[in-house]
C-alpha cells in the first residue's frame, strides 16, 4: 500500500511573520497634535480656574510683577511687618556716638563744604569701619515697674505711708556700698581729729563748736597737691539764644550743636530704691510661684522660670509605643487638614499666576 503524499502547508510560520511585519510597518500610528486647539483650550482652562479662583477668594489687587510667597495672604500683596523691621536695629539714644564720630563727622561736612576732591574719590573713606567691640554698653534697661508690683512691693516692706522721710533719702539716690564706707571713713576720722584737739582746751572751749577737723577740710575727690583730679571741662549746651540766631551764623551754630551732642535724648530718670530690692530671694520665689500657679494659663511664663524634665524616655529605648485607635485617628484628621491647607495654599499660587499673566497680556 502507498503512503500518503504529504499534506502541502498552507501558511508557514515564516510567510506569515514577513507579512505581519509588513502589515506593522505599512500601518504604523503618527501621533500630530493641532496647535491652535492646544492654544484655544489652554486658555479656555486658564479662563474657567481664574473665574473659579476669583468666585472662592475675591479679586486681589495685582501690581506690575509681585513676588509670591505661598505663606503670605493674598488680601496683602505688600510684605508683613515682621519681614520689613527684621534685621534692621537703630541706635535711638546714640550710644555710638563717640568723640571720634564727632570727629570724622566734623572732617566731612568741612570737606563737603570745601569741595574737596576727596569727596568725588569712590575710593576715599571718610568714616572708618565700625567695630562692635569699641562701643561704650550703657547700662542694661531695668524692667519698667507696673502700679501691682509697686503695691505689692509695699505690702511686703511693711509700708503704711508713715515712712516719708526715709522714701525721701531713696528718691536722692542709692549709695554705693564704697561711697557708704567712705562716708563713715571720713565721719569717725573728723570725729578722732575733733576729740584729740578737745581734749587740750577742755576747760575754756567747752561753750565752743567742735573744730573741724583736718580730714573734713580735704576735698572730696582726694589729698591736696598731685593727687587730686583735674577738673572736667563743662560740655556746651545749645540755648535758645542760639537757635534763633542760627540763621546769621549756620556754621558755628553747626559746631556747637556737634560738640554740644544736642539730638541724644536726656538721662533717664533714676530708678526709686524700695525696701524690697535687698530682697531677691523673696522676689525669686514670688516669681517661681507665680509661674507655677499660671502655668496653664501662661506658658511662655512657665516654660522661661520653670524646669522641667522630660519624660519621653521610649524613644532611647527598646520599648514602642502603640497608638491606639484614637491616636490614628488623630493623626488621620491631622493628615487631612494638613493636605486640606497644602492645595488651598496652591490654589492661592496658582490664582497670583494667573492674575499676574492677566495683568501682563492687558
Amino acid at each position: 500500500m502507498d503512503r500518503p503524499a504529504k499534506r502541502t502547508k498552507l501558511l508557514s510560520d515564516s510567510e506569515g511573520s514577513d507579512d505581519d511585519q509588513d502589515v506593522s510597518s505599512s500601518k504604523q500610528p503618527t501621533l500630530s497634535v493641532n496647535s491652535s486647539y492646544a492654544a484655544r483650550f489652554e486658555h479656555n482652562k486658564k479662563r474657567e480656574d481664574l473665574s473659579r479662583l476669583e468666585e472662592k477668594y475675591g479679586n486681589p489687587s495685582v501690581s506690575a510683577k509681585p513676588s509670591f510667597n505661598g505663606r503670605q495672604r493674598l488680601s496683602s500683596p505688600h510684605p508683613s511687618d515682621d519681614d520689613s523691621s527684621s534685621g534692621s536695629s537703630e541706635d535711638s539714644d546714640a550710644d555710638l556716638v563717640t568723640a571720634d564720630v564727632d570727629e570724622e563727622i566734623s572732617a566731612t561736612l568741612e570737606a563737603i563744604r570745601k569741595k574737596d576732591p576727596r569727596v568725588y574719590d569712590a575710593n576715599v573713606k571718610f568714616f572708618r569701619d565700625f567695630e562692635a567691640g569699641e562701643a561704650k554698653e550703657e547700662g542694661r534697661k531695668e524692667k519698667a515697674m507696673t502700679l501691682k508690683d509697686y503695691h505689692r512691693a509695699n505690702l511686703m516692706a511693711g509700708f503704711t505711708g508713715a515712712e516719708r522721710e526715709e522714701v525721701a533719702q531713696n528718691e536722692e539716690g542709692v549709695r554705693t556700698y564704697g561711697e557708704e564706707q567712705e562716708g563713715l571713713r571720713r565721719r569717725v576720722v573728723g570725729e578722732m581729729h575733733g576729740l584729740a584737739e578737745g581734749s587740750q582746751d577742755e576747760e575754756e572751749d567747752d561753750f565752743k563748736p567742735k573744730a573741724r577737723g583736718v580730714h573734713d577740710r580735704l576735698p572730696a575727690n582726694g589729698v591736696e597737691g598731685k593727687l587730686a583730679k583735674p577738673k572736667k571741662r563743662k560740655a556746651a549746651r545749645i540755648t535758645e539764644t542760639d537757635v534763633a540766631s542760627a540763621d546769621k551764623d549756620p556754621e558755628t551754630f553747626l559746631s556747637n550743636f556737634m560738640a554740644a551732642q544736642a539730638w541724644r535724648p536726656t538721662s533717664p530718670v533714676r530708678p526709686h530704691a524700695f525696701d524690697s530690692d535687698d530682697s531677691d530671694e523673696e522676689r525669686r520665689a514670688d516669681g517661681f510661684e507665680e509661674a507655677y500657679n499660671l502655668r496653664f494659663e501662661d506658658p511662655a511664663l512657665a516654660n522661661e522660670r520653670l524646669q522641667t524634665f522630660s519624660r519621653d524616655v521610649a524613644k532611647y529605648s527598646v520599648r514602642r509605643d502603640e497608638l491606639t485607635g484614637r491616636q490614628k485617628a488623630r493623626e488621620r484628621e491631622k493628615e487631612k487638614k494638613e493636605a486640606v491647607q497644602r492645595e488651598r495654599e496652591e490654589e492661592k499660587a496658582r490664582f497670583r499666576r494667573l492674575k499676574i499673566e492677566e495683568a501682563e497680556g492687558k
